[in-house]
């Protein structure tokens, strides 16, 4: 048993080893050796490294042979096994071919089964192809008990095929013992009949068999192609050969294969042809183009019914058409192997009814085997480089066609009438003869007077016939193929229908079928009676139709008054139906409004509703009231304060944008861009510029518009300057906190140096505000992960980046509920503005909604209880949460009317709505939906 072989190792790779808890032979140096002394040793912690490892290899080795010795007697077992079983089916094969007269096989097949044929012992030996088979592969077949052979074959067709030239040079390999014993003058009995050819094809081989006759009758059994004149012809071209690691030839292989596809279309079965090539080269080239130019076939599937075959593959077939590629075309007289008579032989003894040569008649006319078939086809004018073919109907009228290459080629229609693919194509108008072919009645009075092209059949005779019915003796005409039961008089017969008295004209067909069933014919004409209604209208009923005549039953359209009011409806109902309810009168009326006295006009189902503007002063504002004069003028806003409202807005983001623009110095055209209130990034700056509103403006903020800067600009320059003053003119759009000048030295210091960037929060002062319109400009810094400093995380000084990273957080808020933020940023991009939010605190603030929920998770609400919120990690990103959940409450309340003179309730559990999302997501980033904050206190 063979094992894989192990790597070279060394003791002193032992370090590698020590660490390992598995091991196998691979692990340990090839010159290992076996020390059964070590097993014995009780004490193995005592053992040095290299004890214990020989002690491990010496396990592993024993197990190893033991396996080994287990593997052998398990082999031995399956060969003695196997060889029972081969025993037992000879035997039973044996048995089973014991009680048969006759065994075949094939002689591949003998050999193999060659004891089973010894224990036969047979005593006849036939061999069919005896000519085909290597005396070497029959001798080595033959029993002992064998006392008499019977070779049947033909020995002037194929040799066996040999593939070392030597062998058939020097030792004649290639001859077989039925040809050896015939040329030595073994006695033979030679078949004098043949019952496959035409009679025409057999007298060409009378060169190979001089005594071939032919049974009587096959001229009429094998009858020729009716789409061609002759049933045999030589196509002869003169197109050059190419020769790569076979010969082929490319125009020789179109010219093939348009022939076939013309027997194809002219009825052949693509089954009964076969096409032979001298070589495989040309079998490769003629079926690529037979694919390419047959329009039945499918390139993808490869099965083909046509047969495409080298002359050798097909000795001892046979079809009924049979086209024969030579190949071989030069300037040279050699032919290679088609000089051979016995390939000759094969390729002229296939066909049974058609048998047509393509190839250079004037090269093969130089060999000696070829020059006197061609020399007898051409005293029979059956050799020309125009093929003679006829329409299979009208066989008198023979057209001489070619085939070139580059029609073919290029596998488009041909239009070109010399050419052999147009007749393959076109069967559609080439032969303009009268068909008279007979239809199935077979009168000969009506034969078929259309042209033979295009194709048609004669199944039905459509000539007419007189023809006069029994039953009422009515003359007419019939066409011949119609059956005279199937036949119906069509004449047109008038009668007076004895229910109604209406004169009814049908076929005479019709009134025998009614007369038989015992039925009426049924009356067409539309009824003259009128309805048992009011207004007394006429039925327009089909007379023959069962109705009735009662007032329901009137489907005319009427007017009709509105029961309430009295008005004509605007619509029309059905004489016989009731009003429909609810209808509403449409009818314009005029009236005074009873409030205000206005002339007034409306429908007389609305209400008094006066249309005319209000035009009296709002309490409120001041502006004269643009609503209707009933609508109330406080229920909505003033239309004159929500344009100014709009100015204002545009106004304010035209100068953010002039401020951004003058901070940049660049184009701004595209850098602004809105953002969709339905976007996720539009909700995330929103919740924030909230949650600063809430924490330290202590007022609730309604977000009219979000705009990203795709081009943030440079903001180095606003802390730079702060350190020199105390902040930005009051005209500047943005400011810095004051707390970063004081604060600037300390937090440097406690910070390591290069760790940290100090930043802090830009918005707008209050200077600029028009209408109550806000700016905010938004920094990275406040969209980040941010943890307090006051976190106990942080308690241990100084903070540093690798402190606040490992806490998975990128930058750090001083912040408290009163005063300014200040922030500290490890990425020097988060000083860029990438946001501008226009704010509005106008509107009235929305008040937490109050409820008494229980605990727990209830309609994607988180409940925490407070009692146990001192008792979380501080860490917890859900703690800061809750936090500004309370601020955010407590701001609230401040700002509802009165709120001061009242005790604010304390909060024990805060409800933070998160979209219905686990737990588990906190952790990535929180976020409060738009004020839906619950407190329950």
């Amino acid at each position: 048993m063979k094992t894989k072989p192990r790597k070279k190792t060394t003791f002193s790779q032992t370090a590698t080893i020590r660490a390992r808890t598995e091991f196998s032979l691979a692990d340990f140096p090839t010159d290992c050796a076996v020390n059964n002394a070590l097993l014995s040793m009780k004490d193995l912690q005592g053992m040095s490294d290299i004890e214990k490892y020989t002690f491990i290899y010496t396990l592993l080795q024993i197990d190893h042979e033991d396996l080994n010795g287990q593997i052998s007697l398990i082999l031995e077992q399956i060969n003695i096994k196997q060889t029972k079983k081969g025993l037992i089916d000879v035997t039973n094969k044996l048995n089973v071919l014991s009680t048969q007269k006759i065994v075949g096989a094939t002689i591949t097949g003998a050999s193999v089964q060659l004891d089973l044929i010894k224990k036969m012992a047979p005593k006849i030996v036939i061999v069919e192809e005896a000519a085909e088979i290597l005396e070497s592969s029959l001798v080595g077949v033959l029993t002992e008990s064998v006392e008499k052979l019977i070779l049947i074959g033909d020995h002037k067709q194929l040799r066996p095929n040999v593939d070392t030239y030597s062998l058939r040079k020097d030792y004649n390999f290639h001859v077989s013992m039925m040809e050896r014993l015939i040329k030595i003058g073994f006695p033979f009995k030679t078949l004098s009949k043949q019952g496959r050819m035409r009679p025409e094809f057999s007298i060409m081989l009378k060169d190979i068999y001089p005594e071939l006759d032919d049974f009587p009758g096959l001229s009429e059994k094998n009858t020729p192609v009716k789409c061609l004149p002759h049933s045999m012809f030589f196509w002869s071209h003169n197109f050059p050969e190419t020769k790569e690691r076979s010969v082929k030839n490319i125009p020789e292989a179109n010219m093939v294969v348009a022939l076939a596809l013309y027997l194809m279309a002219n009825g052949e079965e693509e089954e009964n042809i076969t096409i032979l090539c001298g070589y495989l080269g040309q079998v490769q080239t003629v079926r690529k183009l037979y694919q390419t130019m047959n329009p039945r076939s499918n390139p993808a599937d490869n099965k083909m019914v046509l047969n495409i075959r080298t002359i050798d593959e097909y000795q001892g077939d046979e079809n009924k058409v049979v086209i024969i590629s030579l190949t071989r075309s030069h300037s040279q007289r050699k032919i290679g192997f088609m000089e051979e008579e016995s390939r000759r032989c094969v390729a002229q003894s296939r066909a049974k009814c058609g048998m047509y040569f393509v190839g250079n008649q004037d090269l093969f006319r130089k060999s000696k085997t070829w020059k006197g078939i061609i020399e007898s086809m051409e005293a029979k004018h059956l050799v020309s480089p125009k093929l003679q073919i006829c329409c299979p109907k009208h066989p008198s009228v023979v057209y001489g066609v070619t085939q070139a290459y580059t029609n073919l080629q290029s596998n488009l229609k041909v239009t070109d009438t010399t050419q052999l693919m147009y007749y393959a194509q076109s069967q559609n108008g080439w032969c303009y003869a009268i068909c008279l072919e007979l239809f199935t009645c077979k009168i000969e009075a009506h034969r078929c007077k259309d042209t033979c092209t295009p194709r048609h059949g004669h199944s039905k005779c459509m000539v007419p016939v007189p023809f006069s019915f029994a039953n009422c003796g009515h003359d007419t005409f019939r066409n011949c193929h119609i059956d005279p039961k199937n036949m119906k008089c069509k004449v047109n017969l008038k009668n007076i229908l004895p229910m109604c008295g209406h004169e009814k004209s049908a076929e005479c067909n019709a009134w025998k079928e009614a007369a038989s069933e015992k039925r009426s014919m049924m009356c067409t004409e539309i009824c003259e009676e009128v309805y048992n209604c009011e207004h007394r209208h006429k039925c327009h009923q089909i007379c023959g139709k069962p109705h009735e005549h009662y007032s329901g039953d009137c489907k005319t359209q009427i007017d009709f008054p509105i029961p309430v009011c009295g008005h004509i409806a605007h619509f029309k109902k059905v004489c016989g139906g009731p009003v429909p309810p609810g209808i509403k009168c449409n009818t314009m009326i005029r009236y005074n409004s009873t409030d205000c006295g206005h002339d007034q006009r409306r429908k007389c189902h609305d209400k008094e509703c006066c249309q005319h503007p209000c035009l009296k002063e709002r309490k409120d504002c001041g502006h004269i009231c643009d609503k209707k004069c009933f609508e109330t003028c406080l229920a909505s806003e003033c239309g004159t304060c929500a344009e100014q409202y709009r100015e204002a807005l545009g106004a304010a983001k035209e100068l953010a944008k002039k401020k951004l623009a003058e901070s940049t110095n660049t184009d701004q055209k595209d850098n602004i861009i809105l953002l969709d209130p339905i976007q996720p990034e539009y909700e995330v700056v929103a919740d924030k510029c909230r949650m600063f509103f809430s924490l330290y403006a202590k007022c609730t903020a309604e977000i009219e518009e979000v705009h990203v800067i795709h081009s943030p600009p440079d903001t180095t320059k606003f802390w730079k300057k702060a350190c020199m003053s105390n902040g930005f003119a009051q005209e500047e759009l943005y400011k810095v906190s004051k707390g970063l000048v004081d604060g600037l030295k300390e937090m440097k210091q406690a910070c390591k140096k290069g760790d940290v960037y100090e930043f802090c929060k830009y918005a707008s002062n209050g200077s600029t505000k028009e209408d109550g319109i806000y700016t905010f400009a938004i920094a990275d810094v406040l969209l980040g992960d941010m943890i307090n400093a006051s976190d106990p995380a942080l308690k241990s000084k100084p903070i540093s980046f690798t402190k606040v990273a490992a806490l998975k957080k990128d930058s750090v808020q001083f912040a408290t509920l009163n005063g300014p933020a200040n922030y500290w940023v490890f990425n020097e991009d988060q000083f860029r503005l990438r946001y501008i939010v226009f704010i509005s605190l106008k509107k009235k603030t929305v008040e937490p909604q109050m409820g008494s929920l229980l605990d727990g998770k209830e309609d994607g609400v988180t409940w925490f209880d407070l009692a146990t919120y001192n008792t979380r990690d501080q860490s917890d990103p859900l703690c800061d949460l809750v936090t500004k959940a309370i601020a955010l409450y407590s701001g609230d309340c401040l700002k509802r009317p009165g709120s001061s003179k009242v005790k604010l309730p304390e909060v024990k559990k805060v409800g933070l709505i998160v979209n219905g999302k686990a737990r588990t997501d906190y952790e990535n980033r929180l976020r409060l939906e738009k004020k839906k904050i619950l407190v329950k206190a």
